[in-house]
């Protein structure tokens, strides 16, 4: 899923020291946003015509195409640093964490849900309303909706596992997961840190570790398996905030990139790379201007809406399209169109709802406790 910031960009609370105090954004960030919603876009068009591609296209382009994928490791890694970036420095109690999932909703919601009922319109028209229902179910359909069905193993009739309506939004799944096991964690390990400082860290410790052992040597694609890439971008901002995280953090890092060669796993291997890539970027300062382009700070700017549409509508352009133009030389054409029809698409998408429910999730506000006790348990839960 696209890691999207409360206002698009960093949250515009309070600059953190590693934030520039005139743009308030973070563009590196959004244009890693920006790159890993393409890659993965680009994967899915190669899919559509990949014998195709297969005979025109040169073999390093043709690997780059195939990799698309580990787009989505980016997204978990910049998902969990802007997390705990949103939450830095507050005292988490139930009403923050029910303002907390208010926000993301609001933020989240409306696209995936306009694009998942249109997605579903277009079905109706091309087989009817009574197949669509009998195949997916009321059920299964607000199940969906709410990012739950593949915790409660709701499918389709007939289907012999679950998966989304939409076919990106497994990744939606775990993210909702991601958040809302950080905050209710974080907000424990502070109760604990009040009275055992040293403990509270052991809430995490486990649960990453668990993760990692569930990712390299049981190939899990769920939340225990792939947790410990959206906790290592909590890690990542804890270590540039907190000097005393900074060691343990490169402990981390070496550990999971020699996990990684060792295994010869290339999703763990980007997830490293996307985490020494953002540290030395802010050791340098480079955090504020990093990848200031302007064709990437727009895809990042609309990646959500991008990731969200590419599938379903790319698809349904690239076939409509490929049945009128048969030959090898037209297909270049064709997924070009279906590409561009896809950025306008997404372009719509972010400018008549994400924008709007940018800007209604803003008005509830993550309002921060600047007492000194609640600093005290917040810095000693993250020491």
């Amino acid at each position: 899923m696209i890691p999207v910031s409360e206002d698009g960009g960093v949250d515009s609370d309070s600059a953190g020291p590693f934030q520039d105090p005139a743009t308030r954004r973070l563009l590196l960030l959004d244009g890693l946003r920006g790159f890993a919603a393409l890659w993965v876009a680009m994967l899915h068009f190669y899919l559509m015509k990949a014998a195709v591609f297969s005979e025109m296209l040169p073999a390093p382009l043709l690997l780059f195409l195939r990799s698309g994928g580990l787009g989505v490791d980016i997204f978990f890694v910049l998902s969990g640093f802007v997390i705990a970036h949103t939450v830095r420095q507050r005292w988490i109690t139930s009403s923050l964490i029910g303002r907390f999932v208010l926000r993301r909703s609001l933020r989240l919601d409306p696209p995936y849900w306009i694009v998942m009922a249109l997605f579903l319109a277009g079905y109706c028209l091309a087989v009817g309303v009574r197949p669509v229902y009998q195949y997916w179910g009321w059920q299964a359909l607000l199940a969906n909706m709410f990012y739950v069905h593949d915790l409660l193993g709701i499918h389709p009739r007939g289907a012999s596992e679950p998966f989304p309506v939409l076919g990106v939004a497994w990744t939606l799944c775990l993210e909702v997961q991601f958040y809302l096991a950080f905050v209710c964690l974080a907000a424990l390990s502070q109760r604990i840190a009040r009275w055992r400082p040293y403990c509270a860290g052991l809430l995490f410790g486990p649960l990453a570790l668990f993760s990692v052992f569930r990712w390299y040597f049981r190939n899990d694609w769920h939340f225990f398996g792939l947790w410990h890439m959206f906790f290592m971008g909590v890690c990542l901002h804890w270590a540039l905030n907190k000097s005393r995280w900074k060691p343990w953090f490169w402990i981390c890092v070496c550990l999971l990139g020699l996990l990684a060669v060792y295994k010869r796993n290339p999703e763990g291997a980007t997830a490293v790379a996307t985490l020494c890539l953002i540290y030395i970027a802010a050791m340098r300062k480079r955090l504020h201007c990093g990848l200031n382009f302007r064709w990437l700070q727009y895809l990042g700017r609309i990646s959500y809406s991008l990731y969200l549409v590419h599938l379903p509508f790319g698809t349904f352009v690239v076939s409509y399209l490929s049945a009128r133009f048969h030959s090898h030389r037209a297909v270049l054409l064709v997924i070009a169109s279906g590409f561009f029809a896809t950025l306008l698409a997404a372009h719509l998408i972010n400018v008549l709802i994400e924008l709007p429910a940018i800007r209604l999730s803003r008005r509830i506000k993550l309002t921060p406790d600047s007492s000194r006790q609640y600093a005290s348990a917040i810095a000693g839960a993250l020491s």
